[in-house]
Order: C-alpha cells, then sequence, then structure tokens
C-alpha cells in the first residue's frame, strides 16, 4: 500500500468515527438494514433519498460499511460552520446549472473528478434527487448518477460500478434523540446501460435513471399526503403492535416493513374497495384523534401494567437517576449555555425544517467546544491550573451522563403521567382499548384480504 493510499485509508476511518460520533449523539438509536448487500469491493456509488439535509451524509457516512465521497452542491461551501466538514470528507462539489454564477465547464470538472475516482475503486455517494425535501413521498430522480455512471464506464471501463440504494427514514427527524433507519437494497448493475450508451447514450441514461428511482423508492416510504402517511402508520402500528406488560415502541426496521406493504397495499386496495378502505380510514383517523386528545400512545393503550413490571420499572429507573443525579447536575451546569445557545441556532432555521436537524448537530459541533474552552480557561484563572483541567475533562463527560439522565427522566415523568392518567380514567382507558380492538381485526381482515388477492392474481 502506497503512502498516498494509507493517507487516504486513515482519514476515511477518522471520517467515518467522527460521523458516527455525531450520528450517535444526535440519534437515540439509529438501526441499519441489509448492510450485507454492499460490495466489499470495487468502485461504487450510493444512491440515498435526501430528507435530511446534511445529517443524511452523516449517516451514509458513519453508519455503511464503506466511506463514500458526497457530492454536495457548491453553494454549501459558503456556509463557514460547514465548510470545513466537506473538505475532512473529501466532497465533490456540484456546479448546476440553476445556480448563480455558474458555468458549464465546472460542472464537467466535478462529472471527470468523479469519474477518476470510480476509476480507482472508490465509493461515491450522490442524493440523486438533487434536493433536500420535506414532503411525505421522495422527489422525482435526476439524471445525475446514471451520467456519472455511464460515464466512468465509457472512459475508463470495464469498471463493474455497483449502485447502491439506500433509504433514510426516521421517526422525528429534526427532534434530538429521536430514532433513524437506513435500509439497504440490492444493488443495481449497470452494464446493460453501459453496453447499450454507445448507441443510444440518452435512451441508456433515462432507462438506468428509471432503474435507480424504482430501487430507491424500494427502499423508501411514500405516501400521497401527510394525511395518508398518518393513517397508514396508524394503521400499520394497529396491524403490528400486540399486547405488553409495559409500553413497548416497535423497533424502526420492523415498523418500516409493516408500513411499506401498508402503503403498497392501500393504493391496491382503494380501486378495488373504495367504501370500505374509506369506512375503515375514518375510524383509524377517529382513534388517532382519541389518542392525541388524550395524550396517550398506542402502546400505552394496549399495555397492561402489570404490577411487579410496573414496580420494577420504577424501582430500577428511580434508582439509576438518584445515583446519576450528582453528576447530571454538575454536566447540566457546565452544559446548559452551549445547549441553549444551539437550540437558538437552530430555531431561526424554523422555515426550512429539513435544516434543524442539520444546524443543531453543526451548530453543536462548534458551540459545545467553544464553551467548554471558555470554561476551562476561566477555571484556570480563578481556581488555578488543577482545576482547569478538571473542568476541561469533566464538561464533555458530564455532558454526556447529563444528555442521559435527562432523557431517561424525561421519559419516566411521561411514562409515569400517562400510567397515572390511565388508571384514573378507566372508563376512556377501556373505550380506547375496544376501539383498537376492533379495529386491529378491521386492518387485519383487509390485510389478508391484500394478500389473498395478490396471491390469486399471481398465479
Amino acid at each position: 500500500m502506497s503512502d498516498t493510499q494509507g493517507s487516504r485509508r486513515a482519514f476515511e476511518r477518522f471520517t467515518r468515527a467522527f460521523a458516527r460520533l455525531m450520528g450517535s449523539l444526535f440519534f437515540r438509536e439509529i438501526q441499519v438494514e441489509g448492510a450485507g448487500r454492499v460490495p466489499r469491493e470495487g468502485p461504487l456509488v450510493y444512491a440515498a433519498n435526501h430528507p435530511n439535509a446534511l445529517v443524511d451524509p452523516v449517516l451514509v457516512t458513519g453508519f455503511l460499511p464503506r466511506t463514500p465521497r458526497f457530492l454536495a452542491k457548491h453553494t454549501l461551501w459558503d456556509i463557514w460552520t460547514v465548510r470545513p466538514f466537506l473538505r475532512l470528507a473529501g466532497s465533490v462539489p456540484v456546479y448546476r446549472i440553476q445556480d448563480k454564477g455558474t458555468r458549464a465547464s465546472q460542472n464537467l470538472q466535478t462529472f471527470d473528478a468523479c469519474y477518476r475516482a470510480l476509476a480507482e475503486g472508490a465509493v461515491i455517494g450522490i442524493f440523486p434527487e438533487g434536493v433536500s425535501y420535506t414532503e411525505p413521498s421522495m422527489m422525482p430522480v435526476k439524471t445525475g448518477v446514471a451520467r456519472i455512471v455511464l460515464g466512468a464506464e465509457e472512459k475508463y471501463g470495464p469498471l463493474g460500478i455497483k449502485i447502491v440504494p439506500v433509504g433514510l427514514t426516521f421517526d422525528a427527524k429534526h427532534l434530538f434523540r429521536s430514532r433513524a433507519l437506513l435500509t439497504v437494497g440490492e444493488p443495481v448493475d449497470p452494464s446493460a446501460e453501459a453496453a447499450r450508451q454507445a448507441d443510444d447514450q440518452r435512451g441508456a441514461r433515462n432507462a438506468l435513471t428509471a432503474r435507480v428511482e424504482e430501487a430507491l423508492r424500494g427502499v423508501t416510504l411514500n405516501y400521497g399526503s401527510w394525511e395518508e402517511a398518518r393513517l397508514l402508520e396508524r394503521a400499520g402500528d394497529l396491524y403490528a403492535r400486540g399486547p405488553s406488560e409495559l409500553p413497548e415502541r416497535l423497533g424502526m426496521a420492523s415498523l418500516f416493513e409493516v408500513r411499506k406493504r401498508f402503503a403498497e397495499g392501500y393504493e391496491v386496495m382503494k380501486e378495488r374497495a373504495p367504501d370500505q378502505v374509506a369506512a375503515l380510514a375514518r375510524d383509524v383517523e377517529r382513534y388517532d384523534r382519541m389518542l392525541r386528545a388524550t395524550g396517550l400512545r398506542d402502546e400505552q393503550v394496549v399495555s397492561s401494567y402489570s404490577r411487579s413490571r410496573v414496580a420494577g420499572y420504577l424501582l430500577r429507573t428511580l434508582g439509576r437517576l438518584v445515583v446519576l443525579l450528582p453528576i447530571a447536575l454538575i454536566g447540566t451546569l457546565l452544559n446548559w449555555l452551549p445547549y441553549e445557545a444551539t437550540k437558538h441556532v437552530a430555531r431561526k432555521e424554523r422555515e426550512t425544517p429539513q435544516m434543524l436537524g442539520t444546524m443543531k448537530i453543526f451548530g453543536g459541533i462548534f458551540i459545545y467546544p467553544i464553551a467548554w474552552a471558555l470554561e476551562t480557561v476561566l477555571a484556570g484563572i480563578f481556581l488555578g491550573g488543577t482545576w482547569a483541567v478538571v473542568t476541561a475533562l469533566l464538561a464533555p463527560l458530564t455532558g454526556y451522563i447529563a444528555m442521559n439522565f435527562h432523557e431517561e427522566r424525561g421519559s419516566f415523568w411521561r411514562e409515569s403521567l400517562s400510567y397515572l392518567r390511565l388508571r384514573g380514567g378507566r372508563r376512556v382507558w377501556n373505550d380506547l382499548r375496544e376501539r383498537r380492538r376492533a379495529l386491529a381485526d378491521q386492518v387485519a381482515g383487509m390485510a389478508v384480504e391484500y394478500r389473498d388477492n395478490a396471491h390469486s392474481e399471481g398465479g
């Protein structure tokens, strides 16, 4: 291995570790499904959907098996807080025709850089929609992926490039300590289009773009509207979640599979049984409104809350909170100012919801270390060198403990209030459980009907 290759590998490892750290701090849980589908060697293109701005490349970089170099619109280099991370990740600037002051020759340079990288066996990361979106469905896929892959194969091939679709799904993408899922699909082999492009370049490009879009839609959730999204997700919960002793959230991966099947079946059943589907949708919407009105979650409605499990939860949680309280107080004190400053920075982006998560992550990366450095300096000035060292060590460590403490404290408080609300309003609880039971049976019946029809049509 040459010195250049060794330096590049070390750089990629550092970038990956840094991205994992950022992602793991911002998200409470990150699941990856299908990572084994990523080829372990050879040139590769990750084609991912783009719902969460710069959070998306952080997840793809940190949590997939191979580290990509991302294409990013050149205007991002104008954001001083983002520029160092684009350089750190080896990102390639894209000069789009619609961007002011862009020359066509600059875009050609981008394609040439991608061709060379793929010829060297690198991994390129692309968001083929071209923009980050807040809609309930993907944006149309542009031809960029096809142009890069087919261009590289034409100029340096045959290279055996594979295109790996990556779906990014969030339960609350802009909220701190929410959950994320990366779903990896089967790689797309562009060899047929590469062979075709000599005689029909446009046809080959359009055909490959259509295959990439189909593959990407296969690993993402796409709905006609946000209302439809909420109803189908609630229907999926009713179908997938069974009774439990204490409230349990379903895993992101299992939720994705159920919701994906429901979204596909919904379109079919609307055509076959529109009245039945409309009636069920109204019932699901009514149940959803009741949950929102009572402040309850579906997993709480189906929980039996056995006394032994409730007592065990109370003892374990209160014990941890009591033990961690002194450390959490120190961490809260040392990190309160940067926490509020980061919230203030993110609040300015409320008009662009897809940027909220980005500003929280990247704002925090700068604000927290600056605050820790300032606290260290002040401790050194007023208390001496020993306290400066102690402060420098305690600020990030106790901050992490305080983050987990407040997360568990908030969850404990919310669960306790919900439990008391349920116990104090048994009539409402029983009504919700009966409605849910009947709805779950209806949803399951329609799912069986859809499955039976699909099997009969399939042979």
